[in-house]
């Protein structure tokens, strides 16, 4: 639990966010819409220290669900 914050923190800071539309789009173009991603939150009784991506992986939608 004590992770989320960290987590709110990464997925809502103008710079974190900025890197990871960077990081995402040299290596994928662009963007994509829906994603799946994997963050490591470091933190110790409640205080987040470090906050990584460890994993991203762009998803695309099948027709005829």
């Amino acid at each position: 639990m004590s992770g989320l914050k960290g987590l709110f923190n990464y997925l809502t800071s103008k710079s974190s966010i900025s890197m990871l539309e960077k990081k995402v789009g040299e290596e994928y173009g662009k963007f994509p819409e829906f994603f799946e991603m994997v963050v490591k939150v470091t933190s110790y009784d409640y205080y987040d220290f470090k906050t990584e991506l460890i994993w991203f992986k762009p998803l695309t939608l099948k027709q005829g669900f």
